[in-house]
């Protein structure tokens, strides 16, 4: 929640590069222009804020998540999934 002293939350994108659609150049795209993918998408558009070589490496970072190494019980699905929300860890695991 934005505003209201929570923090906003995004998609789970531990297996977005799963999506053979998901190429670094369509996340690049994507980061640009979220509505040119999803017409519905809450994300806003990141046109002319990051520069050329860190949306690259980040296009790039993202493409390569696959979810091998993804904890399980998460939201799925990445970009345009409508789950969207990750599952809370677990608080005893985050005990030293």
């Amino acid at each position: 929640m934005m505003g209201g002293g929570g923090m906003a939350r995004g998609p789970d994108l531990a297996k977005v590069g799963a999506d053979p659609a998901h190429t670094p150049q369509w996340i690049t795209e994507h980061i640009r222009n979220p509505k040119a993918h999803k017409p519905q998408s809450k994300m806003p558009s990141f046109a002319g804020k990051i520069n050329e070589e860190d949306l690259k490496a980040l296009a790039e970072f993202l493409a390569s998540l696959k979810g091998s190494d993804a904890p399980s019980g998460g939201a799925a699905g990445g970009f345009g999934s409508s789950g969207g929300m990750p599952a809370e860890p677990d608080k005893e695991e985050n005990k030293p």
